[in-house]
């Protein structure tokens, strides 16, 4: 299972936050996007929620996990200045969201960065097509 291989020393996502999401209430939806170059992680985000419906849900959310995965042999490191805008990206969610955030490995991303969100919706009524 992709969370219950986190290693130790991270700021990490590992099997029991993975549980806790899926025990949540709610329907769960998916998002995933991939970027590299300048600002990666902001469009990898943006990526992921490329259409109307992923931002609906969003924004009914009430529990979002935020992975990030990038290559640890990159020759460009991920740094703590583009880890800002996952800051930003949380602030803009609904107040009453909770978020669960950390990092995972993928050698084979090279300086490409992929973020993974999930989400857990209040109510139904939205399904993401996009």
């Amino acid at each position: 299972m992709f969370y219950g291989t986190i290693k130790a020393g991270y700021i990490g996502i590992d099997y029991e936050d993975f549980a806790y999401f899926m025990n949540h209430d709610g329907e769960k939806h998916s998002f995933i996007g991939r970027a590299e170059g300048k600002d990666r992680l902001k469009n990898a985000i943006e990526r992921a929620i490329a259409c109307d419906e992923a931002v609906k849900n969003l924004n009914r959310a009430s529990l979002i996990m935020i992975t990030v995965v990038r290559s640890p042999e990159a020759e460009l490191p991920l740094l703590m200045d583009e880890m800002q805008y996952v800051n930003e990206f949380a602030d803009g969610l609904p107040s009453d969201c909770d978020v669960i955030w950390g990092f995972a490995d993928d050698n084979s991303l090279g300086n490409e960065v992929k973020v993974i969100l999930l989400a857990a919706v209040k109510s139904k009524g939205y399904g993401v097509s996009c």
